[in-house]
């Protein structure tokens, strides 16, 4: 049975005094939504571990952060390296005092097209081994920063809960052309999410909350070409910020556990506000019930093929 808490309510303020002097380790947290999320956490007075593999980005945004008097130091990391990750929350506990509450997975790359790739050597006889890379950063990283988050939050026996929240995406509920690495690894973060979910499995291991967040496009630095086009066909695209408020619903509301939210982009009511609740689980067809009216007309992903499926 999954372990999971009622539908989240969007109404519900959130206390951001929560955050103050909890230590957060985000991957992938130099740019694009881990730099976000680090922003957020950081100016709400939590202790931030930006960990990304571009030094000078990571740096620059730690010293922004301290000469603003927020708490946030760099740690170098290439996220598919199962020793360099070990070290790195190592030292972050260390540099937290002991402590870990927040680990937000958030270093990803976006995907290479099977069909370009296969139309590259088609005209070899004998196959050619595929890049894994994607793979290797969204899903084999994710893997590895979940397993450390889960030892120490054992270990740690922190209080409160500490919290764990996975960034997928909805290309991890539905396919997109071609995109085979990059949905390959994002249904495999939300098939992880669900795993650690089941019977209550994230609490015998460390007693954490584990939420998934799942973006819609979002406009990012390393999307930014995609998400042009996309807006030149009248498609619309999130920013930063609609995931940011999803992450901090995720992670800032102890009431909200075993849940995945859909972050897209926000209406008149501002950044995050028409993300909602996927309602994924198995009485629900797995969130299919809620994106399929999410799809409506007047719905928050209405416009997200450019033409809901309603109009004429």
């Amino acid at each position: 049975m999954d372990n999971l808490s009622p539908p989240i309510d969007f109404s519900r303020p959130i206390d951001h005094a929560v955050f103050k002097n909890r230590v957060a380790l985000i991957t992938g947290g130099a740019s694009g939504i881990g730099e976000g999320v680090a922003r957020a956490l950081a100016s709400h007075g939590a202790l931030v571990a930006i960990v990304d593999f571009n030094a000078s980005l990571g740096e620059a945004l730690a010293k922004e952060l301290t000469a603003q008097g927020q708490k946030a130091k760099f740690f170098k990391c290439d996220v598919t390296d199962w020793s360099q990750q070990a070290q790195v929350f190592k030292d972050t506990v260390a540099w937290g005092d002991g402590r870990l509450n927040l680990v937000i997975p958030s270093a990803g790359l976006g995907a290479t097209s099977l069909k370009a790739e296969l139309e590259k050597v088609h005209h070899i006889d004998s196959p050619v081994e595929p890049n894994l890379r994607v793979l290797d950063v969204n899903l084999k990283g994710v893997y590895f920063t979940t397993s450390l988050a889960l030892h120490y939050f054992w270990h740690l026996a922190a209080s409160p809960a500490p919290q764990l929240c996975l960034i997928a995406s909805l290309a991890g509920y539905t396919g997109l052309p071609m995109a085979a690495d990059y949905c390959a690894s994002k249904f495999g973060v939300r098939g992880l999410w669900k795993t650690l979910r089941v019977n209550g499995g994230s609490r015998e291991m460390g007693g954490c909350q584990v939420n998934l967040i799942a973006p819609t496009y979002i406009r990012t630095p390393m999307t930014g070409d995609i998400c042009d086009k996309l807006e030149a066909g009248g498609i619309k695209v999130g920013v930063v910020g609609d995931v940011v408020a999803a992450v901090l619903r995720a992670v800032g509301d102890e009431r909200v556990d075993g849940r995945a939210i859909c972050a897209c982009a926000g209406g008149e009511g501002g950044e995050g506000s028409r993300n909602f609740d996927l309602e994924d689980d198995l009485e629900h067809g797995d969130g299919a019930l809620r994106l399929r009216a999410a799809t409506e007309k007047d719905g928050p992903l209405g416009a997200i093929t450019g033409v809901s499926r309603n109009q004429k």
